[in-house]
């Protein structure tokens, strides 16, 4: 759902902060190894749609937010954190900047939705100092340590940190592997051996597919092209008119024309309906759910009810990259208040919520088991920071061993990552990417990736264009 300011909003919001903001550009040079901010008594205000304002009921996701902060506290005892409730991930930036439009509290530290709207906002603070001096920044994994890296002409910002990764994991069923007598697959596979296996475990009479949805165009080049992310960017430009886009959608079809994989379900109710039921006798069945698909792509937030289907089903499976070593993840991201009074404090916050290896050690090592948190009531993210110590506390090797091998880690290390929350332009381009692609099953995309491309790189620089650094 496409977030909406109002020009109304944005300029009291903008004339609200610029009369009390201090100048970012004054910033006394950063000893990163002075503590003695350790010394000063603070309160500190955090917001994040992980936490809702209730003490029951709370989801894992929720739970392990409020035990981080306390743990954070009992290691800074000059600092409190104060919640702020402010919404979900839906309305979090319409009522964020809302309650800041109308003059209420500021939080310190808080998650980023909207990077242009809270950029343009003057809501972030540029905490380059305090990164730039920081070794632990070395630590966080290449493929979104500048995601919060902003130029413009000769100004440069970081006001976002990166933090953990909410893969798209790439799920390989064991059960329907052994029921075919085919073997699992080396956690290094290339494309092709993704596509091999597939092609072995289907046996499209008793319902089963290598693949139920392959849904290569937005992926295929950067699996293709490591200087690629999602839907061919760069970094600077969109690329739909590389021929590797439509190889991607030639390779769908090729792969439904195959067999192997199944392309989907009719979109009307009632047909889809009939249609599971004549393979399985039953019209609501969900294959991957009970193991009739070779290889399915879930993401890791699904995990709270989707792993324990496959539990109660006992369909056994393993975790693995994404092909030719490159997995797609979601990227959760967070910002400091530009008007924040604690700032060296507020950034230590931000740090243990997000990339620091003592805070996510504590997350995984600890917090996750603790026993007031309920384990299958809450999806899974991942560390964005290379590790031992925090990979190795992590429990999820437990359900499979793919989740924590050191080709999947790598693989989110070179991730293809889903840009959202502080890609600038995001809704603008994928609102021409989207309209574009819903072209392509009545007219041939190869007549349309020119003008795709344009435009969606048009709407990037539009965005950019408006974009206030300063």
């Amino acid at each position: 759902m496409k977030r909406i300011l109002t020009v109304l909003t944005v300029i009291t919001l903008v004339m609200f902060l610029v009369a009390c903001n201090k100048d970012k550009d004054k910033e006394d040079p950063i000893d990163f190894l002075d503590d003695s901010w350790m010394d000063e008594e603070v309160t500190l205000y955090y917001a994040t749609w992980n936490l809702i304002p209730t003490d029951s009921d709370l989801f894992m996701g929720e739970k392990t937010e409020h035990l981080m902060i306390e743990e954070f506290e009992r290691r800074y005892p000059n600092i409190n954190v104060e919640i702020i409730y402010v919404g979900n991930d839906l309305n979090w930036t319409s009522n964020f900047t809302a309650k800041i439009g109308a003059g209420e509290q500021i939080p310190d530290v808080f998650s980023v939705m909207d990077a242009d709207i809270f950029i343009n906002s003057e809501v972030l603070y540029d905490f380059s100092a305090y990164w730039d001096n920081d070794p632990d920044t070395d630590m966080i994994m290449d493929s979104i340590r500048d995601a919060g890296l902003y130029t413009k002409g000769d100004v440069t910002r970081r006001y976002i940190a990166p933090g953990t990764l909410s893969p798209y994991a790439t799920f390989v069923f064991k059960t329907l592997a052994d029921k075919h007598g085919v073997a699992m697959p080396s956690y290094d596979w290339d494309f092709d051996a993704y596509k091999d296996f597939a092609a072995a475990v289907t046996n499209e009479p008793e319902g089963e597919w290598g693949l139920e949805m392959c849904n290569w165009e937005m992926s295929y080049p950067a699996m293709m092209n490591p200087d690629y992310n999602y839907w061919t960017w760069d970094g600077e430009s969109f690329n739909f008119d590389d021929p590797l886009f439509l190889q991607g959608i030639q390779a769908e079809k090729d792969a439904i024309a195959a067999g192997y994989c199944k392309g989907g379900w009719p979109s009307d109710a009632a047909e889809r309906a009939e249609a599971k039921a004549a393979y399985y006798g039953i019209p609501d069945l969900w294959p991957p759910a009970v193991g009739k698909i070779g290889i399915h792509i879930e993401p890791s937030w699904n995990m709270g009810w989707f792993g324990p289907q496959l539990a109660e089903n006992d369909v056994e499976y393993d975790i693995y990259p994404g092909p030719n070593g490159r997995t797609r993840a979601a990227l959760n991201v967070a910002g400091m208040s530009s008007v924040t009074e604690h700032p060296r404090q507020a950034y230590e916050l931000m740090k243990w919520m997000t990339f620091s290896e003592d805070g996510l050690r504590y997350k995984y090592g600890i917090a996750w088991h603790d026993e007031r948190l309920a384990t299958s009531t809450s999806g899974w993210d991942f560390p964005g920071i290379i590790s031992d110590r925090v990979w190795n506390a992590l429990p999820y090797g437990a359900e499979a061993p793919g989740w924590v091998s050191d080709e999947f880690i790598q693989s989110l290390n070179n991730g293809i990552i889903f840009p959202q929350k502080a890609f600038i332009g995001f809704w603008q381009s994928h609102t021409v990417i989207n309209t574009y692609v819903a072209e392509f099953d009545t007219r041939n995309p190869a007549d349309l990736v020119t003008d795709m491309t344009n435009e969606a790189n048009q709407a990037v620089s539009d965005a950019w264009a408006t974009l206030n650094l300063n």
